[in-house]
């Protein structure tokens, strides 16, 4: 995942961590910081953004992979339907 420049390595790590479906405790567990500290990145990477929750940053694209993925999902299932 291409870094967002609105946000730091930290955030920008947690990011995607959280863009590859990784849960809070698990990040947390991974870079061995608190949950605590995880969860306030999430605060301030969904302030940044302007999201209110991770569906909305997989919605607008900020999740580029997850969001591509599910696109193509889409599409191949709307396609074979015919």
């Amino acid at each position: 995942m291409k870094p967002n420049p609105l946000l730091n390595r930290s955030e920008n790590r947690i990011l995607g961590l959280l863009c590859a479906g990784r849960r809070p405790h698990r990040i947390a567990k991974r870079l061995r910081i608190s949950v605590h500290t995880v969860r306030a990145h999430i605060v301030h990477i969904r302030a940044k953004l302007q999201a209110a929750s991770m569906a909305q940053l997989r919605e607008f694209g900020l999740c580029p992979a997850t969001y591509l993925a599910s696109v193509r999902t889409e599409q191949e299932a709307s396609s074979s339907a015919f």
